[in-house]
């Protein structure tokens, strides 16, 4: 019994210590709040190799199957089957577009929840690259890019949702919540549609181009990716209007 009260009384002051310690310290001095080997934008961004993973995690599509997005082979599939050119044995594109189709539908909303995820993704990246020390001929062309990836997902927001929120930068949780919608007419007409987003004119476009990817594009300008890129995108909008 005496043990048994040596060791209670033992254990009692050790918790006492331990206590007191804590409280005379505090918990920022136990806690990291920022952990060295964590990345984030305030400590990202220091250079072009930064900001060349960021644009590496930008290009980071769906892989497998069992993806309803606008990135992935199911995704595009089903957009087919749902507009008529073909079916699937779940009939899950028939409850994507039928008379049926409910707001709560999980296939559709895979493509909206992924296609703003990766709109953040862009959109973190465009907001922090421009202060990113580097090679400015690079800057240019991989702003290009991502903004034309945003355009995509955009295009394709606007075109099978009609009206949808169009966040051209990073938002908070809050903003993001409470962002109105912009009209189809409204995202079709920014300008980064009409440029198609790679920031700089045809001629521009050919030289940045034939800069960087020499080797393999000598037989392809940067205006003729420049046009079939804008051609392919406006013919499908005006193939849907005419039918």
């Amino acid at each position: 019994m005496k043990r048994l009260n040596k060791y209670s009384s033992f254990a009692t002051k050790l918790l006492v210590v331990t206590l007191l310690t804590v409280g005379t310290v505090g918990c920022s001095d136990f806690l990291e709040l920022q952990p060295p080997a964590e990345i984030s934008d305030a400590n990202f961004w220091t250079g072009e190799g930064d900001a060349k993973l960021a644009l590496v995690g930008c290009y980071r599509f769906s892989s497998g199957w069992s993806n309803d997005n606008f990135d992935s082979a199911q995704g595009l599939l089903y957009l087919d089957f749902s507009g008529g050119n073909g079916t699937e044995k779940e009939n899950f594109t028939t409850n994507m577009a039928s008379s049926n189709t409910v707001a709560t539908n999980g296939n559709l909303n895979g493509y909206w929840r992924s296609s703003y995820e990766k709109l953040a993704k862009y959109n973190t990246f465009l907001d922090n690259i421009v202060t990113c020390p580097m090679d400015e001929t690079k800057k240019t062309q991989w702003i290009a890019e991502v903004k034309t990836l945003r355009a995509y997902f955009l295009f394709n927001l606007a075109f099978y949702f009609q009206n949808v929120p169009m966040p051209l930068t990073t938002l908070s949780v809050e903003e993001a919540n409470t962002m109105a919608q912009s009209s189809q007419a409204d995202v079709y007409a920014q300008e980064q549609f009409k440029a198609m987003d790679l920031e700089v004119d045809k001629l521009e476009a050919d030289k940045l181009l034939d800069s960087i990817h020499k080797s393999y594009l000598d037989s392809i300008s940067g205006e003729t990716v420049y046009n079939l890129f804008k051609k392919y995108t406006y013919r499908d909008v005006k193939e849907r209007e005419i039918n």
